[in-house]
């Protein structure tokens, strides 16, 4: 869903882009009916954003898109330095984003290359923009797909994994589980351990 989402963004313009915004733990504040869509990044500290029973975080691991549209309210949890791209999209959504990276300077490398570009002011900046921003993206979306591309000591357990999400109110026994991924009880139980 959240790949989907990315994967359709129509980027029309690059408005701000900040790398070296900082919140003290407690700060808080509200958006209503966000005008444009932002990607943030807490690489220090942690921030957390909340729209109703939907919450989601931002820190070295985990990266926020802000919709244009949605309303939320965000608290810094720890300080520390974010950055923060807006842009304009032709999409709109109602809530934020979480996405995982495994580590944010990949992420915030880009985006620091594409702060140095804007501050030169070049014919072309925009454009450039537009198109680092979606280097960004593409970045963001092939991380989150990587996370749930199992492994092959996950793949021997896939089958077992989308039965329990499918039937997690039935009463379903390790036994069970096991033969379904045609693995013995006790391997399938610490191959299920150790993954999950």
């Amino acid at each position: 869903m959240k790949a989907e989402i990315l994967s359709n963004l129509i980027i029309t313009k690059v408005l701000s882009l900040s790398t070296m915004i900082y919140n003290t733990a407690g700060a808080k504040g509200h958006r209503s009916d966000r005008k444009s869509w932002a990607l943030a990044i807490k690489y220090e500290g942690e921030t957390e954003y909340m729209a109703s029973d939907h919450h989601v975080k931002s820190d070295a691991t985990s990266v926020v898109i802000l919709p244009g549209g949605s309303t939320y309210d965000w608290k810094c949890t720890r300080s520390g330095h974010c950055a923060i791209l807006e842009f304009e999209c032709e999409s709109s959504y109602d809530k934020p984003l979480g996405f995982f990276v495994k580590s944010a300077d990949k992420i915030l490398k880009l985006m620091r290359d594409l702060e140095h570009k804007r501050a030169s002011k070049t014919p072309l900046t925009m454009l450039e923009s537009i198109s680092d921003a979606y280097k960004i993206i593409l970045t963001l979306a092939k991380s989150e797909y990587e996370r749930y591309t199992p492994t092959a000591m996950q793949a021997k357990i896939d089958s077992a994994i989308k039965y329990i999400s499918k039937n997690y109110t039935k009463k379903i026994s390790n036994d069970e589980l096991a033969e379904m991924c045609g693995l013995s009880t006790v391997y399938f139980r610490k191959l299920f351990t150790a993954i999950t």
